[in-house]
């Protein structure tokens, strides 16, 4: 029998293209020679983490020789009291994307397939490739996912269908009623994922908390992060909420002491930091707001967001994505080309700080006007 030179990965691995993400600040300060580079790719909070976050994470370094609490009690009661679910519905994860992982490595194999928006997240189809099922992308209508055309592709095959809302990269929301008769119609032995990474910030647009969807659907997993408007994306801590029997099969599939102790002592104590949360949804509100009137008046907003970013359609620059993102980075700003999710035209920024969105509205409004052969200032 002949053996192949070295381990052969399953088939399917080859193909994946991993995930890409925003480039680092220090990466694009050393490469342009800048002395400050401000970074709106990665949908980041620009209020940082609430203090007294950082006081809970900093007072657990002096016990980093000690493994971290598996269960994640503190966390586990403070989410539980939170939402008004029982403990046993809660499934800690390192950020959300981890907890995507799990569903798809619970619930879909081989054979099977997964249903996810046009414009989703990009870990959807990674994360269903790894497990070996086939992903199938439903159109989306005005960059907002069309939960009509994801019933129309489900088959005897599909056993999860992943819906973020709001979604990531267009910032487009559906309401609740839109949500409620989709699940209505969803067959109860399909697991649908809803990602919810981004509700604190749309429900200052009218979006609803689909954590009281869980009572009435059997078959719905609804995920949450910090990283976003809790500002503790480098901790990584997530968690998912369901009916027991999901949370049990996630449990068995979560490694030992996925959550470090910062990040547990991190996320319970930035729970209660209503006031810093309620300070970041505003400052996310008003600026968003405001840019997205900005960037509007100069052709290039592609969708109104309830999240804490605007898509672009740059098509008035008459440049390439690629050539937008050299010239913002020339000039000390990291924004996203999303060409990866098949949208070729559209550069995604986040909601920074007023400062550094005024600097990005000043370079787009340069590549408009006069393209992007010269430097601005």
């Amino acid at each position: 029998m002949t053996h192949p030179k070295h381990p052969a990965a399953k088939p399917y691995v080859e193909t994946l293209h991993p995930y890409v993400p925003g480039r680092p600040i220090a990466d694009v300060m050393r490469e342009y020679g800048l002395s400050s580079v401000a970074k709106i790719a990665s949908n980041e909070s620009p209020m940082g983490a609430p203090k007294a976050a950082l006081d809970a994470v900093a007072e657990t370094l002096k016990d980093t020789h000690i493994y971290p609490d598996n269960d994640g009690l503190e966390l586990t009661k403070a989410l539980s009291a939170k939402h008004g679910v029982d403990a046993e519905q809660i499934v800690l994860s390192a950020g959300s994307s981890h907890l995507l992982e799990l569903a798809a490595r619970a619930y879909a194999g081989e054979g099977d397939e997964v249903i996810y928006s046009e414009y989703g997240f990009l870990c959807y189809p990674i994360f269903t490739k790894v497990v070996g099922a086939t992903g199938i992308a439903a159109k989306e209508e005005n960059y907002t996912a069309n939960p009509q055309a994801m019933l129309e592709h489900i088959t005897d095959k599909t056993k999860i269908i992943f819906i973020a809302n709001p979604n990531n990269p267009t910032g487009t929301l559906l309401d609740e009623q839109t949500i409620r008769n989709f699940l209505d119609k969803v067959p109860a032995h399909i697991l649908v994922v809803l990602d919810e990474a981004y509700t604190e910030y749309a429900l200052a647009d009218g979006g609803f908390d689909g954590v009281e969807l869980v009572k009435d659907y059997a078959n719905l997993l609804v995920c949450r992060t910090f990283s976003k408007v809790y500002g503790l994306a480098a901790l990584r801590a997530g968690y998912g909420i369901a009916q027991p029997h999901i949370a049990h099969v996630l449990h068995k599939l979560r490694p030992p002491f996925s959550l470090s102790t910062p990040a547990l002592a991190g996320a319970t104590a930035a729970l209660g930091a209503a006031e810093h949360i309620q300070k970041s949804v505003a400052h996310n509100k008003a600026e968003k707001d405001r840019l997205t009137k900005a960037y509007s008046d100069l052709g290039l907003l592609a969708c109104e967001s309830a999240c804490n970013f605007l898509l672009l359609d740059i098509s008035a620059t008459k440049k390439t994505p690629q050539e937008i993102f050299m010239f913002m980075q020339q000039n000390g700003v990291i924004v996203r080309p999303v060409e990866v999710y098949g949208l070729l035209h559209h550069i995604r920024i986040s909601i920074g700080t007023e400062a550094e969105n005024n600097q990005a509205l000043e370079l787009f409004k340069h590549a408009v006007q006069n393209g992007t052969h010269a430097l601005v200032g």
